[in-house]
């Protein structure tokens, strides 16, 4: 767990986002916690592809709406 926590650490400059979540991590939250997921990543000495989400702190209803179809997007182009 800590060699995964440690390369979603050094993966947010090249997903260019502030703060990174493991998949396992963000089920843990609240329901009403603002992230979005933004796929499946690689990570050096992991064997399995880890799904990140990127937690946003504060979520207005356009940047939902924005999240919603980013989703979307995503699940087609998966």
């Amino acid at each position: 767990a800590v060699n995964v926590a440690s390369r979603i650490q050094g993966a947010t400059k090249a997903f260019g986002v502030p703060i990174l979540l493991a998949g396992a991590t963000r089920a843990r939250l609240p329901g009403g916690a603002a992230a979005r997921r933004l796929g499946l990543a690689s990570m050096v000495g992991v064997r399995e592809a880890v799904e990140v989400h990127e937690l946003v702190r504060s979520a207005s209803p356009e940047w939902a709406r924005l999240r919603a179809e980013y989703e979307a997007a995503l699940a087609l182009f998966e």
